[in-house]
């Protein structure tokens, strides 16, 4: 993974390749075991159409057919 972050000129927001994105949910994930970090962290990536990249967000998914938060 790269050392500097770049951001999306579009959003923003932070951009990941397909494997950065997963290691840092990764990442994330350990840290909320362990208790350290923020108490917001990344459960999950979508893809940005405007920097054909990554970015991360805590939110869960949403399902636009049931209107609930999940699957």
């Amino acid at each position: 993974m790269k050392k500097y972050k770049s951001r999306c000129e579009a959003t923003g927001k932070y951009k990941y390749g397909k494997k950065g994105a997963l290691y840092k949910i990764i990442e994330a994930q350990h840290e909320l075991i362990k208790g350290v970090g923020t108490k917001k962290k990344p459960v999950r990536s979508y893809y940005c159409h405007h920097c054909k990249m990554y970015h991360l967000t805590s939110q869960p998914q949403f399902n636009v057919y049931t209107g609930k938060i999940g699957k």
